[in-house]
């Protein structure tokens, strides 16, 4: 009853429209690519809570030792096609069956089925990219049989065509089939480490599908040092990738490192002890751990990936609301200051009027007195003149006027 409840809260979160725009208006950019917004990935996962068998394909670039890894792990022996630069071109599933009988089925998209044996000679046809360039046969799947305990509860291995395929249409296979999936596994390199393309091909696919197992394959000509160092590299890049994406790690990223080849090695001699310094034990007992629980797991990961939404867009909100009080406060003080220094620019301008306009008068007073006495004095000095002309015999007519004329110009 208890998971029942616990059920129907994620799934109304997940068709929480509101919650979804919010999450989308606060932590996604504008030109985020679809994929990655909300309400597509809500509903994706939301698919997933009803999903009545765990798909978990393994995903990764072409050659990096996708089908040798699930030889190892589900056959101990040559059952997949693995001698070639590009071999799955068809998605090949591998179910449980308590008594596996040795046959494969090849399922056509035009919905015949065929039985093959299940043997790396007989699948090549229909699963090597040689045999079926561009998956001409028409090939929809191919569904083979193991009886390990990790695949007894509903989990179903996928093997894949690699990202970066040769052939288009094997890659669009692989990311329609990842669409289709439940959880995934990604088989990253040593060397070279995480690249580019696979880094936004892994956060695609990571966002979507938070049930997430990473392994690294190194290579059998591959030094530990080199092994190491490209663990480090491809954990910091995953964990930019989680930082970038709101993907909650639940602590640290965990890549487990393993040889592919020498586990296959040592699964078609039997060996013990070679195989237990290969890795893949742990790759088993993660698969076993994630195959006995996976509907417990799925429902905490899709928990985990609401609450760290949840979490980083009130987070956002809460700066947000921080930066606008602390703006608004600084704005203020802003304005005070901006004020008394305008008070100050007004105060300093009245003064220099007032002293200007006291140095007007003053000047206009000490120049008024100098104009007066000047005035006075050069009025008595033309009268006399003119006296003296007078009693030259200048009494009137038009010398007189040309004399007080010439008297006038001259300067006193």
């Amino acid at each position: 009853m208890e998971a029942m409840v616990f059920r129907d809260v994620l799934d109304d979160l997940l068709t929480n429209a509101e919650l979804a725009a919010l999450i989308d208006r606060y932590g996604c950019a504008d030109d985020v690519d679809e994929a990655f917004r909300t309400a597509g990935r809500y509903q994706e996962l939301r698919k997933h809570l009803g999903a009545k068998r765990f798909v978990l394909p393994v995903a990764g670039v072409q050659g990096c030792g996708k089908s040798t890894l699930l030889n190892a792990v589900l056959f101990g022996a040559p059952v997949l096609p693995i001698d070639a630069d590009e071999t799955t071109c068809v998605p090949a599933e591998v179910r449980f069956s308590s008594r596996p009988d040795g046959t494969a089925e090849v399922r056509f998209k035009d919905g015949r089925r065929v039985q093959v044996p299940a043997r790396e000679d007989a699948l090549v046809a229909f699963l090597h990219n040689e045999h079926n360039p561009g998956n001409e046969l028409g090939v929809d799947r191919v569904v083979l049989t193991s009886d390990r305990s990790m695949l007894e509860q509903g989990m179903v291995l996928v093997d894949l065509p690699g990202m970066g395929s040769l052939t288009p249409a094997n890659l669009e296979t692989t990311k329609t089939y990842l669409r289709e999936s439940v959880g995934v596994v990604f088989l990253l390199r040593t060397v070279p480490p995480l690249t580019r393309s696979e880094s936004l091909f892994v956060a695609a696919n990571w966002i979507r599908l938070p049930l997430a197992l990473f392994l690294q394959n190194r290579w059998s000509d591959e030094t530990e040092a080199e092994a190491r160092s490209g663990r480090e590299y491809n954990t910091d890049r995953l964990r930019e990738i989680a930082r970038q994406y709101r993907i909650d790690l639940d602590g640290e990223v965990g890549i487990q490192v393993v040889n592919v080849y020498a586990a296959w090695r040592a699964a078609l001699q039997e060996d013990a002890v070679a195989m237990a310094s290969t890795g893949l034990d742990d790759v088993a007992t993660a698969l076993e751990e994630l195959g006995a629980s996976w509907p417990q797991m799925l429902e905490q990961s899709i928990a985990t990936a609401i609450t760290a939404d949840i979490e980083a867009t009130t987070s956002i909100i809460a700066k947000l609301i921080a930066d606008l009080e602390t703006d608004a406060a600084t704005f203020e003080k802003r304005i005070q200051a901006e004020s008394s220094r305008f008070a100050g620019y007004l105060a300093d301008i009245e003064d220099k009027r007032r002293k200007a306009s006291e140095r007007i008068q003053r000047f206009e007073m000490e120049n008024l007195a100098r104009l007066n006495s000047w005035r006075k004095s050069t009025r008595s000095a033309l009268r006399n003149v003119m006296r003296t002309k007078m009693r030259a015999g200048i009494v009137d007519g038009p010398q007189l006027a040309r004399a007080l004329k010439d008297e006038q110009e001259d300067p006193l």
